[in-house]
This record gives structure tokens, C-alpha cells and sequence, in this order.
């Protein structure tokens, strides 16, 4: 716990540093110098995946994340700052206090939106000590807990230039038939709410590919996740965070490429298992839970239209496989695969592993008689697995 203690005071004093800056050089200067330094730690948060690739080393790999981060913040800031002097001139005297005013308000909040983009990205990356540390640090975890979820959603549409959070799409398998709309669920159903604490983002630097990915996972049994295998394809080491719970660093123990199925091992988890349901059927109603876009954790609803076996390619795009699926009228974006499908009982009915390629509001996902016999096998997995190779 010392290493996310010490972020934690580092980060809170940035943030004293930059509102008292604010005030002190008043609105428009602080404009200027936070576009200039939010331009920056963009710029640097688009070159991190390259970093990863081109440096094998994890402590190396670290401290060039480190070091890039920095530069290009402080070089973006320096430039800003020479923006931003040149608007001050504008300023009437009179009005300086309220300048001031807006600067200390500018000043902290832009350090805050920084700071959630930066430490979101870099606990995606998925390198040992570093990712967990952000993960795990209360600040971060503070600011993204009261980011509004549009702001929230926001800056998880940003984060996937970088992250990738790619869902499969299918063709239509639905023919003629007319789908009805996603549907609407109790948002404070309370056996959906207990359900969503055992939901958690996972992701990971695909070193191979120089990309970071991002999805969902829940939990199947004690220590041991469920996810899609396309979620974890060529990452060595997952960071898994958890509502209230900070990062968790865990290790592939099964992955099946063709039916795009994988289980995570995290020692001393601290989460509940998820209750098991059977397959259910068409027209009933349930959840789909998760992270689109890598943001805010989503509980949405979700028809069943279909219910069959399905060809699907493996995750390389390669040949094609039976699945057990539902065809599911609901909101399903990148960051949902490997998100449960729940029954409104909260318990898990299934998985989501795609979206429709030419339809919105259309989703897939494993049936139970897919999941059944890998969670049955999941408490004896416990040495690591290849997990091939990641897909661009």
C-alpha cells in the first residue's frame, strides 16, 4: 500500500499547485497553459502503446512511460504558458480578481481531468507494480467515482484512440425478423446492484501489437474470472479493477481462441461470486452489465430474440465455430465483451462476445451450455497459459 499512498500525495499536491497557480496568474494565462499541457499529456498518452513495444524490459518500459509523460506535459505547459501570457494583456485591472477566481477554478479542474486520462491509460497498460499502483490509488479512484457520466463516458471514447476495446460484430443472424427495442430495467434493482460489485474492467498491454485492451470480466468462482479470450489475446499480466476495490493484478489460466472464452486468476480476491443461472429463453428480460468504451460501469437491459447455435470465427477471424448463443436486444459497445448477461435474479445467464455488424441495439452472447463445463473446470486452473497472439 505504500506505493499508491505515495502517488496519492504526489497527485494532491499537484492539484494544490496547480489551482494556486491558477489563481495566481489569473484565467486566461491558466487557459492557456493547461490547453498546452492537456495537448501534451494527449500527445503522450497517444506515443505509450509505441513505448511499450519498442521497449521489452518492464522496469525499462516503466520508466520510459514515466519519462514521456513528463516531457511532453511539461514542454505542452511551457508553450501554453507563452499562449496564455499573451491573453492576460487583454485583462482590465479591475477585472483581475475575477480573473483569478477563474483561474484557480480552471487550474483544478483541468488537473483533474488530466490526471483521471493519464492514470486510466496507464493502469490499461497492464505493466507489473505501475498499473496496479494507479489502480489502486484513492485519488484516482476518487475523481473517477464523482466524474459525471457523460464527462465519464467522454473521456472513455478518448481513451480508446489508444485503448483498444474492440467488440467482434457478426452479420445479421436475426434474417427478417425485427428486433424490439432494448429494454428498459429498474436501475435500483438491489439483486442487480449486489450483482454489479462482482464486475469488474480488466485490460492490458498487448506488447506485440503495441496496443492496449480493455473489456469486462465477473466472477465465476473464488479467485477465478470469466472474460472473453479476445479481451486478454497476447497480454502476459491483466489489471482487473472492481467497484470499491483497487487494481488487482492477475494471470490467464484458460483460453480457448475459438470460442472466445478465458478465466482469470487473481490471488486473495476480495469480490463475491456470482450466483449461476440457467440458460433462459426467448422474450425474457435480464441485464447486461459492463464497461463500454473502457468508462463508467453500465447495467443495461436485455431481450432475449434468439436463442441457437451460431457460426462465429475464432478470435484471429479464422474458420468458423458452432456457439450456443443468445441474440440479445441491447446496448452492447466496445470495453462490454466479456460482460455478464444477467437474469433480473442476478444471476448469470451468459456472456457477451459481439455486437451485430449492421445493427444497432443488437448483441451476442454465450448461452450457459457454452459457460457451464469452463466454469466447472475453473477452481483446478491455476498455472498460467499462452495467450496467443494479440489482433490489430
Amino acid at each position: 500500500m505504500l506505493l499508491p499512498l505515495l502517488l496519492d500525495v504526489l497527485l494532491l499536491l499537484l492539484l494544490v499547485g496547480a489551482v494556486a497557480r491558477g489563481a495566481a496568474a489569473g484565467f486566461l494565462f491558466t487557459l492557456g497553459s493547461v490547453i498546452g499541457a492537456a495537448i501534451g499529456a494527449i500527445l503522450a498518452f497517444l506515443l505509450i502503446p509505441f513505448i511499450t513495444t519498442w521497449i521489452a524490459e518492464p522496469t525499462w518500459r516503466a520508466t520510459a512511460v514515466f519519462l514521456a509523460i513528463v516531457l511532453f506535459v511539461v514542454g505542452g505547459l511551457s508553450l501554453g504558458e507563452r499562449i496564455g501570457h499573451v491573453w492576460r494583456r487583454g485583462v482590465a485591472r479591475r477585472a483581475r480578481p475575477l480573473d483569478r477566481v477563474g483561474g484557480a477554478i480552471a487550474g483544478g479542474v483541468v488537473s483533474l481531468l488530466v490526471m483521471s486520462l493519464v492514470g486510466s491509460t496507464v493502469t490499461a497498460l497492464g505493466i507489473p507494480v505501475v498499473s496496479t499502483t494507479t489502480a489502486s490509488s484513492t485519488v484516482l479512484r476518487t475523481i473517477e467515482r464523482f466524474t459525471p457520466d457523460p464527462v465519464a463516458s467522454a473521456l472513455g471514447q478518448v481513451r480508446s484512440l489508444v485503448v483498444s476495446e474492440g467488440i467482434p460484430r457478426i452479420a445479421d443472424a436475426l434474417g427478417d425478423v425485427v428486433p424490439p427495442p432494448p429494454p428498459v430495467i429498474d436501475a435500483q434493482n438491489p439483486e442487480l446492484r449486489r450483482a454489479g460489485q462482482s464486475v469488474g474492467r480488466i485490460s492490458g498491454s498487448a506488447f506485440a501489437c503495441g496496443q492496449v485492451q480493455s473489456g469486462s470480466a465477473f466472477v465465476i468462482a473464488e479467485d477465478r474470472l470469466l472474460t472473453n479470450a479476445h479481451v486478454v489475446a497476447g497480454v502476459d499480466e491483466p489489471t482487473i479493477e472492481f467497484p470499491g476495490v483497487g487494481g488487482l493484478a492477475g494471470r490467464v489460466v484458460y483460453f480457448d481462441g475459438q470460442q472466445d472464452i478465458a478465466i482469470v486468476a487473481v490471488d486473495e480476491l476480495p469480490v463475491a461470486t456470482l450466483a449461476l443461472g440457467d440458460t433462459i429463453a426467448v422474450g425474457d428480460v435480464g441485464a447486461v452489465q459492463g464497461y463500454p468504451w473502457g468508462g463508467p460501469f453500465v447495467s443495461g437491459g436485455a431481450e432475449v430474440v434468439q436463442v441457437g447455435t451460431i457460426s462465429s470465427p475464432g478470435i484471429d477471424g479464422e474458420g468458423a465455430f458452432p456457439r450456443d448463443t443468445y441474440t440479445l436486444a441491447a446496448e452492447v459497445n466496445p470495453g462490454n465483451s466479456g460482460g455478464p448477461v444477467l437474469a433480473l435474479d442476478g444471476t448469470v445467464v451468459g456472456m457477451i462476445f459481439a455486437k451485430a455488424q449492421n445493427r444497432d441495439g443488437i448483441g451476442y452472447a454465450h448461452t450457459m451450455a457454452e459457460l457451464d463445463p469452463v466454469i466447472a473446470a475453473a477452481p483446478g486452473l491455476s498455472a498460467s497459459v499462452s495467450t496467443g497472439s494479440c489482433s490489430r
